[in-house]
């Protein structure tokens, strides 16, 4: 993950924002972590549990 928004809001004076920022972001893998599988099990594709 990038250190570079997070250091952005900070620059910026806005370090009430830093903390929220960062959980939208992990949000938002979540939210896509959970539309990928979901769309990759409606068709039928196997996934690995490693390499």
């Amino acid at each position: 993950m990038s250190l570079v928004p997070r250091r952005y809001a900070a620059s910026r004076g806005w370090h009430a924002l830093v903390a929220p920022g960062i959980l939208v972001g992990l949000f938002g893998y979540a939210i896509g972590t959970f539309i990928g599988v979901s769309i990759a099990a409606m068709l039928g594709v196997e996934l690995a549990a490693g390499a």
